[in-house]
């Protein structure tokens, strides 16, 4: 794998942010009532306010799941490409 890989899959995944983003996906959060107000704003902003959040243990179970889950299809390219 080389960089150049690697900022293609990260500038894919910051479009695909910014759709989410756009479509007023994190604007209101219907579980908790609550008003998150994260539109009208770039993906790598959104990304700088997440880095601040106080995070729980249920949180830090999804960080780690999706880690590795990140790394595992990595590895599938690298392997299949």
């Amino acid at each position: 794998m080389d960089a150049k890989f690697l900022k293609k899959k990260i500038k894919e995944e910051l479009q695909e942010v910014q759709k989410y983003l756009d479509d007023g996906y994190w604007d209101y959060d219907d579980k908790t009532d609550e008003q998150l107000g994260y539109v009208n704003i770039k993906a790598e902003e959104f990304i700088a306010r997440i880095e601040g959040w106080d995070f729980t243990a249920s949180d830090n179970a999804v960080y780690h799941y999706t880690r590795l889950n990140l790394l595992e299809n990595l590895l599938w390219e690298m392997e299949t490409k």
